[in-house]
């Protein structure tokens, strides 16, 4: 073990190619001077709880093979752990950044802890791996936040519940395979989701605030809560981009049809059979074409229907008329009912088709 808990170092400490073999304890020590521990290995622990850095402290390509510990640990001046990696746990759980701080192209092979983190100046994470989960849980923002292309992995957890973003969020081109918690975020400047996929089994936003305007263009969310869909297409709609609100107004009208399989089978049965009827009639407005095969469809059926009933022959002019919801009662022999129910789901048809031209207009 190398410890140097409760020291302080009053000129600059350089470190530079060393490898700790055995714990190295730096708890609640005092960094006066700048801090070298560029392309060092700690092949087991390295706990810097509660440690205090004044000046600059470069981590650049250091390797923490053990746990490595900054939680509490204040960075008074900038921080840099760019391709640094992390093996087990990298915890900054409540460490505080005064300065800039860098974590470009970095990686967290096991778990990420920046839970309660506050940030006063700008952070970047452009290029960062996150292999497993990934905690922001109430971390503060203050200056620009940058996880520019930065890829969160599958079969673990992203959480930024309760972060506060004062400044630019930036999440361009961002990959998320994880399941993914922006829940009741609060977003107070402008914020980056251009060309971001979050392609994980789930992801939530229900609750969050955006306070200016939010870039979505190119944004992808293949699994979310209704609530996450609907804030979407508001951002969609607040840029006037129709088609792509549409498409997010699809996708959260199939988590409300999700929600509703939740519940016992005699629950809402209206809004089951609406939300159905949407779906097989133009999928919930974006193909007209499906609605124009529904027309027909349930033209045709009503039609052989009454054919039945009435003991005749088919006739595409009949057929053609039976199309018109308006026809004349003069074509229709008996059958009244069927009639009815027909003229009521052909003039949904027509509804529904027409609708779906809407993402069409200008």
């Amino acid at each position: 073990m190398t410890e140097f808990q409760n020291s302080r170092f009053s000129d600059v400490a350089y470190f530079g190619g060393v490898e700790f073999i055995g714990d190295a304890v730096f708890r609640k020590t005092k960094f006066v001077g700048e801090v070298f521990f560029q392309n060092i290995i700690f092949l087991k622990l390295a706990n810097f709880r509660k440690s205090q850095f004044v000046s600059k402290a470069f981590f650049n390509e250091t390797q923490f093979k053990g746990n490595a510990d900054f939680g509490e640990t204040e960075f008074k001046s900038n921080v840099s752990f760019e391709f640094a990696q992390f093996s087990k746990i990298g915890n900054f759980l409540e460490a505080h950044f005064v300065k800039y701080a860098q974590f470009s192209e970095s990686s967290f092979f096991y778990a990420a802890n920046f839970s309660n983190s506050h940030f006063s100046s700008n952070v970047d994470y452009t290029k960062t791996n996150f292999f497993g989960d990934a905690s922001f849980f109430a971390a503060h923002f203050s200056g620009y936040a940058s996880f520019f292309q930065a890829y969160f992995s599958v079969n673990s957890t992203t959480n930024f519940f309760s972060a506060k973003f004062n400044y630019d969020a930036i999440f361009l081109e961002a990959k998320f395979f994880s399941v993914v918690n922006f829940n009741t975020v609060k977003f107070l400047d402008q914020v980056d989701f251009i060309e971001t996929k979050f392609l994980g089994k789930y992801t939530d936003f229900s609750g969050a605030y955006f306070a200016k305007h939010c870039f979505v263009h190119g944004v992808e969310i293949l699994n979310a809560s209704r609530e996450s869909f609907r804030i979407f297409k508001h951002e969609f709609l607040k840029s006037n981009n129709r088609i792509d609100a549409l498409v997010f107004h699809q996708k959260e009208m199939k988590a409300f049809w999700k929600e509703l399989l939740q519940e016992k089978w005699y629950k809402y049965i209206p809004e089951k059979i609406m939300l159905s009827l949407n779906w097989i009639s133009n999928n919930y407005g974006l193909n007209w074409m499906q609605g124009v095969l529904f027309t027909v469809g349930v033209g045709a059926f009503f039609y052989f229907l009454y054919l039945i009933f009435v003991s005749t022959c088919f006739s595409w002019g009949q057929f053609l008329q039976f199309l018109n919801p308006a026809h004349s009662y003069d074509i229709i022999e008996g059958a009244y009912v069927v009639d009815g129910l027909a003229r009521i789901f052909v003039a949904y048809g027509y509804y529904q088709t027409i609708s779906a031209f809407r993402k069409h207009r200008l």
